[in-house]
């Protein structure tokens, strides 16, 4: 860090972090930020902008902004609508402010201007970080579907780390907590691994939010298919009038007054229990109820007495033939 400080009109940003290699407008409508902002315009002066700890705070103090922001050159001042002030700058350096105080109706402060690590990676390192966040991006594309897809190509196609980890902070959806955090980094490592790692985090949120939608639109489709089916039984019952409930209502009776074993009666029960859900299906239905039918028609537990007579047999076998 350099130990030259220089003083600069200053912007506190509400819910902005401003990243150096870049042109970014905002939004102002603040008396004292408009007034920086005209000063610097006026006298092609740089400004130094940092984003408020809290976004809703009105005049924030020296300990309600974060310490590192941004060093900007004012481009274009637009007046629009209800005192607000759009401001284009081109974001230069990083600096760490020192001090902050009013003057001239806006704020001011005594900045330190941040020199980053240069970039010491080998070109097959940073190929190899290149290709890593690419793929990953491509991951949280497929998932989060945030990019048109000629900004994706035009992402793809940057080999640079530094600049590649740039425009993705400017051109997906990125909260300024994320960017400060990203700010106050000075080694592309460290600036790689909080990139890395908040897309990673929300290609595994993507991920679980899909399982989530696919399980509540199967259950949904379930239930509307239910309820489909419900209404076309009501509708065959109607149709059908006491003809079949009287129909079920027998083959009940038979099943429960079966000479068999109390599991063949459960088995029973439930083809019957079927054959009612088969409303629906009358090709179901019919070997459901012709199934139930043999089976009540055999003899299960009914037997004849027993005659061990081989002469009473074979006179019988004579009259069958």
């Amino acid at each position: 860090m350099s130990e030259n400080l220089k003083t600069f009109p200053v912007i506190p940003l509400r819910g902005l972090t401003i990243i150096p290699g870049t042109t970014v407008h905002f939004d102002v409508r603040r008396k004292a930020s408009i007034a920086a902002a005209e000063e610097s315009m006026i006298d092609d002066k740089e400004l130094f902008v940092v984003a408020q700890k809290d976004p809703v705070e009105d005049t924030p103090g020296f300990d309600g902004i974060y310490k590192v922001g941004t060093v900007v050159v004012v481009k274009q001042l637009n007046k629009l609508p209800d005192d607000v002030v759009r401001v284009m700058v081109e974001a230069n350096a990083k600096g760490e402010i020192q001090s902050l105080y009013m003057a001239d109706g806006h704020f001011a402060g005594e900045v330190s201007i941040i020199e980053e690590d240069k970039n010491t990676l080998t070109e097959a390192q940073e190929e190899a970080y290149v290709r890593e966040l690419r793929d990953t991006l491509k991951l949280f594309e497929g998932k989060v579907r945030e990019l048109s897809p000629s900004s994706l190509r035009g992402l793809l196609d940057i080999s640079n780390i530094e600049t590649l980890m740039n425009q993705i902070l400017m051109r997906i959806k990125v909260g300024y907590k994320l960017k400060q955090e990203y700010l106050e980094q000075n080694s592309i490592e460290d600036k790689f691994t909080t990139i890395y790692s908040f897309l990673a985090k929300e290609n595994e949120v993507a991920q679980v939010r899909n399982e989530i939608i696919e399980k509540v639109k199967q259950r949904l489709e379930k239930s509307q298919k239910e309820h489909i089916l419900r209404e076309q039984m009501q509708i065959i019952k109607e149709e059908l009038g006491d003809d079949f409930d009287a129909e079920t209502d027998q083959l009940e009776e038979k099943i429960n007054n079966l000479n068999a074993d109390d599991s063949v009666k459960e088995k029973l029960l439930k083809e019957l229990s079927r054959y009612k859900s088969a409303m629906g299906n009358p090709a179901e239905g019919n070997i459901i109820r012709t199934y139930l039918e043999t089976m009540l028609d055999l003899p299960w537990n009914n037997e004849t007495e027993e005659n061990p007579n081989l002469q009473n047999a074979e006179e019988k076998l004579k009259k069958e033939f």
